[in-house]
């Protein structure tokens, strides 16, 4: 990510930022705003952060699950846009996320690239489509308004998650944002939700890490 913060790339994502705000503020007069669809080219994403078992969601709880987690250790869920690593990728290019799950060290801070002691899944979803918004209302600290949604599929799932295989199932990623100053890459991520449809559903309470949008 270290290219992305030198790059012209943030001149263009405040002009889409204020376009956005712009068009948001001028359809609350008159109707509900609609998202913005930004193509997945254009974004690029890092978010990191513990979770909680009891937020990750689901009809079964695996056994490997149910115990909690080691002591000295935390639940870390990752998110890489594009991806970085190659395996499943099955000629997507670029528009494929990683999404991994992993066991780390307790304590290390939101955003901070954690040491991985034990993986828990690892996830490349194919992503379709990208949607962007400005809320009309919101507080940095417990609702950005920044908002973000993504749709894909899941296209590879190894090792399997404690769910099982989840190849093939329509995946949604959503999550609001705010740049930790301007002109910066770097963001706080609330309420990060991962879902893999018909199986489950994981919840990053609070992440950090960088998205651009250009």
């Amino acid at each position: 990510m270290n290219s992305l913060v030198n790059s012209p790339d943030n001149i263009s994502r405040r002009q889409l930022l204020q376009r956005t705000i712009a068009v948001t503020a001028a359809a609350a007069l008159i109707a509900p705003t609609n998202a913005k669809a930004v193509h997945p080219k254009k974004m690029q994403l890092r978010v990191e952060g513990d979770v909680d078992l009891d937020w990750v969601l689901s009809l079964y709880v695996p056994p490997a699950l149910a115990a909690g987690f080691p002591p000295g250790t935390a639940g870390r869920l990752r998110l890489q846009y594009p991806a970085t690593s190659t395996a499943g990728n099955r000629g997507y290019g670029d528009d494929v996320m990683d999404i991994s799950s992993f066991l780390s060290p307790a304590g290390v801070p939101a955003g901070v690239p954690a040491p991985e002691l034990a993986t828990i899944s690892a996830l490349q979803v194919a992503v379709e489509e990208v949607m962007l918004d400005v809320a009309t209302f919101g507080e940095e600290s417990t609702r950005p308004r920044k908002n973000v949604a993504v749709l894909g599929r899941i296209i590879a799932n190894n090792p399997e998650s404690p769910f099982g295989s989840l190849v093939g199932r329509v995946a949604t990623t959503s999550f609001g944002f705010e740049w930790t100053a301007d002109g910066s890459d770097t963001a706080t991520f609330k309420l990060v939700a991962v879902g893999a449809a018909g199986s489950h559903l994981t919840v990053l309470r609070e992440g950090g890490g960088e998205i651009v949008l250009a």
